[in-house]
């Protein structure tokens, strides 16, 4: 409601829109943190979660590293990270890399994409 203050005290006015109860749940990857705020784009409200990944890696840590396709990730020993990818024990470089947390369940999710 919104209080007019032009026609002669005070007279509340109906919004033509009402919020809809909604529901979304998000799955966050292991190790991650996420903040929610609200925020007007384009003149609309918004809630918008940023997803923060804690970064567990550190040379010497086991990763699971992949490229374009998850399908192709390898489990290698993390040496660093050079403009903006990750290079294992062998110098092959990687656009992904993720802590291994040495269970075969983490790596098959990766696989699928899950992670």
């Amino acid at each position: 409601m919104l209080i007019h203050p032009q026609l002669g005290g005070i007279e509340t006015i109906k919004t033509k829109t009402k919020m809809k109860n909604m529901n979304t749940t998000l799955e966050l990857p292991e190790g991650s943190k996420a903040t929610i705020q609200g925020k007007v784009i384009d003149g609309k409200n918004y809630l918008v979660v940023e997803v923060e990944q804690e970064s567990e890696l550190k040379e010497g840590d086991l990763a699971i590293f992949w490229d374009y396709t998850p399908r192709e990730a390898i489990i290698a020993v993390y040496r660093g990270v050079e403009d903006g990818r990750y290079f294992d024990h062998l110098d092959f470089y990687w656009d992904n890399a993720l802590k291994w947390d040495g269970t075969k369940e983490q790596y098959e999710k990766v696989l699928r994409g899950e992670l």
